[in-house]
């Protein structure tokens, strides 16, 4: 298996293609035709095996502000494993290498909304129950600001000397 890194505005139909069908295979509902849920992330960590795409994990990099306080975030969306090859570590090896490229470039934390926490637990992420304002965007159409607490589902992993405060996360756009 193989990892490859590779930036949106790099990916071609072809690719496009297969994160849409791995995405619709991997999520019931996911909005058809689309390889993005809201936005499209910044970056993907792309999981082949013999050109065949198994893994994928998009990437919102954005500074966000937590309790009035800019830090720098890596945003998790879209985490997925094709079925024939989960509980393989797959997934595990793309969220860590995520994390050794947020070290390297001196990232605050990784960020994501889950309901994953056993998952995500054992990768060292916490959960947290903070206030949140987002952009609300749906169909490609800015509907207003959100703001209320997104309990159980927000999970932070912090990779710098910042810290976790129980003020309210605004993140500077839509969920991701």
């Amino acid at each position: 298996m193989k990892l490859h890194r590779v930036e949106e505005f790099q990916m071609s139909s072809a690719i496009h293609e297969k994160v849409q069908a791995l995405l619709q295979l991997s999520f019931e509902d996911y909005p058809s035709k689309q390889n993005f849920l809201h936005q499209k992330p910044t970056f993907r960590y792309l999981l082949l095996k013999d050109k065949v795409l198994i893994g994928h994990l998009a990437v919102d990099h954005r500074i966000i502000q937590l309790a009035g306080k800019p830090i720098t975030i890596f945003g998790i969306t879209d985490l997925c494993v094709h079925k024939d090859y989960q509980h393989k570590k797959s997934a595990t090896k793309m969220v860590q290498a995520l994390e050794s490229l947020a070290v390297e470039h001196q990232i605050d934390a990784l960020m994501l909304f889950t309901n994953l926490f056993d998952f995500y637990g054992k990768l060292g992420f916490t959960q947290q129950n903070n206030k949140c304002r987002w952009l609300l965007v749906q169909n490609h159409v800015s509907l207003g600001v959100a703001r209320r607490s997104l309990e159980n589902c927000l999970m932070v992993k912090l990779l710098s000397d910042i810290f976790w405060t129980e003020g309210e996360v605004d993140l500077l756009g839509g969920v991701f």
